[in-house]
């Protein structure tokens, strides 16, 4: 008896298979993932306790029953550090194996992996062929390769491509080496923004260092706060005004600071108390400051310390000798308000 165990896609061993299972004695199956309950049994083979519904149903929505990735799993679940389902984002074992599978792929497939792990599910041909650097038809070509080797998926006319699995695309986006990934997430900039979508050209832009590209990226990230501000995306507008802080200019520092520290007093009024705090050290402008004094004292009384709030406006007053009436009134009224 000779039992034959393959994945498609070299079409050497395809042709070798094909002979085989034309044999008049020759029985062909192929595997289906496993069921919830086979990804059940499968665990249980790894922990003491019978896995309970919560860990099962996370485990199939992670590994979709692909078995290879359910025991590691398994085998992350007897580890001591931290959440298997969080370590198993980063297995070596899986990496070693997507890693293995993309080497003996043709032409440009390793180039177009990388491309789709930086884009993120849902891309087309194009948009992998402008971030790998490949014209459409190239691109197209390379990503059939995957989806024939059962990494990648295709959905919809035109086509779509997506991995098969979460943990695969972790594992692919992990082996790209880090001036690589750079230079594929500023591609990936170009084309969101050729795309008119600012805010996934900015969330590609918070996942590089400060100063990389040859263009300014301020634009690109004032149009995705402003679009995140529009739409009541106040934690997305904060995380971009912050990337904006890390590549804004001396003279544009300020300004950038204390957007940031309004908008932080949305979501989050400590910190926005030491943001204000900072920019009413910077501000040169009276009448600007005054703004900010205020802000700061409501923001502080907000959080439950209505003395700091009445001395904010205090001081304000006594070092501003030449505020227009509005500011005065709007600082008194705030030590109104806070007494």
């Amino acid at each position: 008896m000779v039992v034959l165990g393959l994945r498609p896609g070299s079409e050497r061993v395809d042709h070798i298979a094909s002979v085989i299972a034309g044999l008049p004695p020759a029985i062909t199956a192929t595997l289906t993932p496993l069921t919830p309950g086979g990804c059940a049994e499968l665990l249980a083979g790894f922990i003491a306790a019978p896995p309970d519904e919560e860990l099962i149903r996370r485990c199939y929505d992670a590994t979709r029953g692909n078995p290879f990735l359910v025991r590691e799993l398994g085998r992350q679940l007897t580890a001591p550090e931290g959440h298997a389902l969080a370590l198993l984002q980063g297995s070596p074992n899986i990496e070693r194996f997507v890693a293995g599978q993309l080497r003996h792929l043709p032409g440009h497939a390793t180039s177009v992996a990388h491309a789709l792990a930086v884009l993120g599910d849902g891309a087309d041909a194009h948009a992998l062929g402008t971030v790998a650097g490949l014209s459409s038809r190239e691109a197209l070509d390379a990503v059939s390769a995957l989806v024939v080797n059962d990494l990648v998926t295709s959905h919809g006319v035109p086509a779509r491509f997506s991995f098969g699995h979460s943990l695969i695309q972790s594992a692919v986006y992990t082996g790209i080496r880090a001036s690589r990934l750079v230079d594929l997430h500023l591609r990936a900039v170009g084309a969101a923004m050729a795309g008119h979508d600012p805010i996934r050209a900015a969330t590609h832009l918070l996942r590089i260092p400060p100063g990389m590209g040859d263009h300014d990226l301020t634009a690109t990230l004032n149009e995705a706060i402003d679009l995140s501000l529009a739409r009541g995306s106040v934690d997305g507008a904060v995380a971009f005004l912050r990337r904006q802080l890390d590549e804004a200019r001396t003279d544009q520092r300020l300004n950038v600071l204390t957007r940031l520290g309004m908008t932080e007093a949305l979501v989050n009024m400590p910190q926005a108390v030491e943001r204000l705090s900072e920019v009413l050290t910077l501000e040169p402008d009276p009448e600007r400051r005054a703004e900010i004094a205020f802000l700061l004292a409501c923001t502080t009384w907000t959080i439950g310390r209505p003395r700091q709030a009445a001395l904010v406006c205090q001081s304000a007053l006594g070092r501003e000798s030449r505020l227009s009436v509005s500011a005065r009134r709007a600082l008194q009224s705030c030590i109104g308000m806070v007494a």
